[in-house]
C-alpha cells in the first residue's frame, strides 16, 4: 500500500502529530506539563518557520497581460 502525500504537508502532519502526543501525554501523566508545553510551542513553530520559507522561497508568476478584444 503506497500512501500519496503531497509535498509541503508531511512537516504539518508531524506538527500534528506531535502537538496529539504532548496533549495527550500530558493528559494521561506520561509527559510532564512543561515538557508539553514545550513541545506544542516547538512544533507550532517549526510549522510556522516552514511555511514562511516556503513563502518567501516560492517563485512568483508573472503577471498575464489582460487582452483587449
Amino acid at each position: 500500500m503506497d500512501i500519496k502525500i503531497p509535498n509541503g504537508y508531511k512537516t504539518y502532519i508531524v506538527a500534528i502529530a506531535t502537538v496529539c502526543y504532548a496533549l495527550g501525554g500530558a493528559v494521561a501523566g506520561f509527559v510532564p506539563v512543561n515538557e508539553a508545553v514545550y513541545l506544542v510551542l516547538g512544533a507550532l513553530g517549526l510549522s510556522g518557520l516552514r511555511h514562511g520559507l516556503q513563502n518567501f522561497l516560492a517563485p512568483q508568476a508573472p503577471a498575464v497581460p489582460s487582452s483587449a478584444a
